[in-house]
């Protein structure tokens, strides 16, 4: 799953369907992937095609933080900044 969504942000093998590249990052996240929970937020945060959620980007960091990806501790600044 993490690599789908990897291919439909790079357009690898296939079209550039950011929308597609969340939709299988969130379900990897939602499987305890911690690359596809920061990949998730990071396009939650960005605004995606129009797609902002800062709730569910604020949930996918902290899912990675407490996975153990340090990474997190970043996008949940930047995060609480927002708001």
């Amino acid at each position: 799953m993490q690599s789908l969504g990897w291919c439909f942000e790079q357009g690898v093998g296939t079209h550039v369907s950011l929308p597609d590249a969340l939709d299988w990052y969130r379900r990897a996240a939602d499987k305890g992937r911690v690359e596809s929970q920061l990949a998730a937020s990071r396009m939650l945060l960005g605004g995606t095609d129009g797609v902002r959620d800062l709730t569910e980007a604020r949930r996918y960091a902290a899912l990675a933080r407490a996975n153990g990806a340090t990474e997190a501790e970043e996008l949940l600044e930047t995060l609480s900044r927002m708001q």
